[in-house]
């Protein structure tokens, strides 16, 4: 059964907004993790069709009539909601029906989502064009960053060009967005008196909805599965 906080609201799956493809998170009866899943579909009152949840690259094996609990974020919300298990199916793709759930349960999420993070990027310089610097992105939202380099990318106001790379429902992405620098400081790294490391905090500029959307869905992903400092 779902444990959520006080501040949860009864909710319709409508509410939800789910569109065709949209990520789920599957969570199986008596196990702890968590899986994603495609929305295929959903016929209200009836069954709500997902894919089926695959580990390694191998489709899970799915018993009918097992209870799963399943969770998505939409606009500013997370929702959840418990069902069964209706009827797995093979062709044309691997799927499953799941029951339609009465109530759905959500939270708002009254801030832009950060987390902490150890991620390996790179960034290169606007004003003074050449190559890639390696840097590590400590702080992330879908607003800015926080990155770590071995020395200054720019001053505040000038723009950088930041790129990485990162999974997203086993799907490789890559991300490239131009950042404007807010802050820099330089700090001495921990354990060491030489070396020196560069703190810059980045808000990303011209972003695309779909972009920030994808940060959003990282971000999410990240804070579901614990994944965050």
């Amino acid at each position: 059964m779902l444990a959520l906080p006080p501040s949860a609201q009864a909710c319709s799956f409508q509410d939800m907004r789910l569109h065709h493809g949209d990520s789920l998170q599957l969570q199986l009866q008596f196990g702890r993790n968590r899986y994603y899943v495609k929305f295929v579909g959903c016929l209200p009152g009836r069954s709500v069709l997902v894919t089926t949840p695959t580990a390694g690259g191998q489709v899970l094996a799915i018993r009918e009539r097992q209870s799963v609990i399943a969770r998505t974020f939409s606009g500013r919300s997370a929702f959840a909601f418990d069902a069964a298990v209706l009827r797995v199916c093979s062709t044309p793709f691997p799927y499953v029906h799941l029951s339609y759930p009465d109530l759905v349960q959500g939270v708002p999420v009254r801030v832009e989502p950060r987390i902490r993070m150890r991620m390996t990027a790179s960034a290169c310089r606007i004003a003074a064009p050449g190559d890639a610097l390696p840097v590590e992105i400590t702080d992330l939202s879908p607003s800015g960053a926080r990155i770590d380099a071995g020395e200054r990318l720019a001053g505040k106001g000038e723009v950088v060009r930041l790129s990485f790379r990162f999974t997203l429902d086993q799907d490789d992405a890559f991300f490239v967005n131009e950042v404007m620098v807010r802050s820099v400081r330089e700090e001495g790294r921990a354990g060491s008196k030489r070396l020196q490391v560069f703190r810059h905090g980045v808000e990303f500029v011209g972003m695309q909805s779909n972009e920030r959307l994808l940060l959003r869905t990282l971000i999410y992903q990240r804070l579901a599965e614990g994944r965050h400092d």
